[in-house]
């Protein structure tokens, strides 16, 4: 059952509303992110997007996003993400998310293409490295001489 296999995936940094989900069984994220409806521009809908890894940076699938909870107010949607928070399982079980749970049966199943990899973390620098160097201005020894 695809209700069973994802998880969401804790965050170091938070990037606002958008949350992430795991497919345990697969190499696939899935990124929810809340988005105006195509619609109704005047309420909210969640975009699914499949991605490499869980960053706003990282690549999504070629494949087209799937748009559910559509026509949502602003607090319908936050009680959504929070009910997805608390529970993915739960709410993709719920009648509503059938052509959901189909949409990630179908990516998950897809193999990652050989360039879609996670992007590399950025290299961390030790605090207790000095800075370089600042480089003197032409004519800056004459000028240290001159104030001595």
């Amino acid at each position: 059952m695809i209700s069973s296999t994802f998880e969401l995936v804790p965050l170091r940094t938070p990037e606002g509303l958008i949350l992430y989900l795991k497919h345990l069984e697969s190499p696939w994220l899935i990124r929810i992110v809340p988005v105006r409806d195509p619609d109704q521009p005047r309420l909210w809908c969640l975009r699914m997007e499949a991605c490499a890894g869980a960053s706003l940076t990282a690549k999504t699938a070629r494949v087209d996003p799937f748009y559910t909870a559509l026509a949502m107010t602003r607090e319908q949607m936050t009680e959504t993400l929070a009910a997805i928070r608390l529970s993915v399982g739960t709410w993709l079980l719920e009648q509503p998310q059938g052509d959901l749970r189909r949409w990630l049966g179908r990516i998950t199943r897809m193999p990652i293409p050989g360039d879609f990899a996670p992007p590399e973390p950025p290299a961390r620098v030790s605090r207790h490295t000095s800075p370089p160097p600042v480089p003197l201005a032409e004519g800056t020894p004459e000028l240290l001489r001159k104030m001595r």
